[in-house]
């Protein structure tokens, strides 16, 4: 396959895989109409009457599809991935439909009989869609898996090496190492072209150091004439892991990779998380109440703690949450903020009965939509540390201040992708998440970590 065509297929398959389920649904809910009334007129009351209500559904349905994860890459490769998630979240769609259906007034469908040959059709046609396109790609690559030349050993190459070979349903093979970050100098261009094409492979995966190498540049060329794609190792680091690798980032990766941000994304972020936040602290206000309450009389201290951050630019600010850990300094030492220790999560000893519900369910963090209204946090980006944590970091980390260029979130790319983090080896790897967020970030990818952030809340508090 063409360099061209392996791109396309790479980016192309996910949207594709959504945009077909939509035409699924659309196609199940006219083939039910054609069963149940035996005509399909759009100009029908019954047409519009199904209309409205099942694409509200649709809504619904594909939110629950996008938490639950079949939209995921190993949707694509693994047909056991696919059957343990396709049916459950399929009836909860449905369950969901039928609830619009019979709760909201102003939809008038009589849905027990149509729902059911609705959902029978849907569930049949999907799943047959979803299997076929992954055969489809298949044959359309015309291997089972995508074999690599990967050249180098650094942390991110030797990551990259181990990931394949643990996870073959990803649908990648390593079929040559080439362990040295240089190529061979007696190697010809035309030589290196027919080692390729004797072990099928179709990508070659180049670290950066080799852009400084003219002869490793004339064979990667001429492999690039022959249909062959070259990925920067980094740029196939973060396909295959959605971060980027802090062991192959260098300064002109960073100039030219890591945009400001469109001026309508960022004209658009604020007045929409702005009129959020307020929403909810309207909606929740009664929760907040019930929390503080909570706090303050099972154990001694303020409801609320206020604690120095670090926030856009290094600018440190007050960041409010309700107080989970015990207040007097016998039973947590870091009780009057001046003796900062990481924490270790929920299996804190410092954190108090209560604190532990809180921290949960999240609600601990809500006093932070306060913050959002100020304008020293978003709803999106980097969890703010301590500034007496990150001396230490900007020291011991590269590129950490990177994360300086965004305003803290409440949760982010890496709140959902990684552990809590309780050390330097932790703040390293979740602010490879928080670049690859900085040079991708979104209205899609925002409302995308919002969904799966609401899917921790009620599925994995880990």
């Amino acid at each position: 396959m063409s360099n061209s065509g392996q791109t396309l297929k790479a980016k192309a398959k996910l949207p594709i895989l959504f945009i077909g389920d939509i035409c699924v649904y659309y196609a199940a809910l006219l083939l039910m109409l054609l069963v149940r009334y035996g005509e399909i007129n759009p100009a029908s009351p019954i047409f519009s009457a199904h209309l409205t209500p099942f694409t509200v559904g649709l809504a619904g349905w594909l939110l629950i599809y996008y938490i639950g994860g079949m939209y995921e890459k190993i949707i694509l490769r693994s047909k056991r991935a696919l059957n343990q998630r396709f049916f459950v979240l399929t009836l909860l769609g449905g369950l969901l439909l039928i609830l619009l259906l019979y709760f909201v007034p102003s939809f008038t469908v009589a849905p027990k009989t149509n729902f059911f040959i609705f959902l029978a059709i849907f569930a049949v046609a999907n799943y047959a869609w979803r299997r076929g396109f992954n055969i489809i790609l298949g044959l359309w690559s015309g291997v089972t898996k995508q074999r690599l030349l990967l050249i180098g050993t650094n942390d991110a190459a030797q990551e990259i090496a181990r990931h394949i070979t643990e996870h073959p349903h990803l649908g990648y093979e390593l079929a040559i190492w080439h362990k040295e970050p240089h190529m061979e100098k007696e190697q010809t261009p035309e030589e290196f072209a027919q080692l390729l094409a004797s072990n099928g492979v179709l990508s070659v995966i180049a670290p950066a150091e080799l852009n400084h190498d003219p002869h490793a540049l004339r064979l990667l060329y001429q492999a690039f004439l022959q249909g062959i794609e070259i990925i920067s190792l980094s740029d196939f680091y973060e396909r295959l892991f959605d971060r980027v690798s802090l062991a192959d980032l260098e300064d002109a990766w960073i100039l030219a990779r890591l945009p400001r941000g469109a001026r309508s994304y960022q004209a658009l972020k604020y007045p929409l998380e702005f009129l959020l936040a307020l929403v909810l602290l309207i909606i929740l206000s009664p929760m907040l109440l019930l929390a503080g309450v909570a706090v303050k009389l099972t154990s001694s201290g303020p409801a609320l703690y206020i604690q120095e951050r670090v926030g856009q630019h290094g600018k440190a600010f007050k960041l409010y949450k309700f107080r989970s850990m015990y207040h007097d300094t016998a039973r947590n030492p870091d009780a009057a903020a001046n003796n900062p220790t990481w924490s270790n999560g929920s299996g804190d000893n410092r954190v108090t009965p209560v604190g532990r519900i809180l921290r949960a369910t999240h609600v601990d963090e809500f006093p932070q939509l306060f913050n959002i209204l100020r304008g020293e946090m978003s709803f999106i980006g980097p969890r703010p540390e301590r500034p007496e944590f990150t001396k230490g970091l900007e020291q011991k980390i590269p590129y950490y201040e990177l994360r300086y260029l965004l305003k803290p979130g409440i949760t982010g790319w890496a709140q959902i992708n990684y552990r809590y983090g309780a050390s330097v080896e932790d703040a390293y790897q979740k602010l490879q998440y928080e670049i690859y967020y900085l040079k991708n970030r979104s209205l899609l990818l925002d409302t995308g970590i919002l969904a799966k952030t609401i899917k921790r809340l009620f599925v994995n508090n880990s």
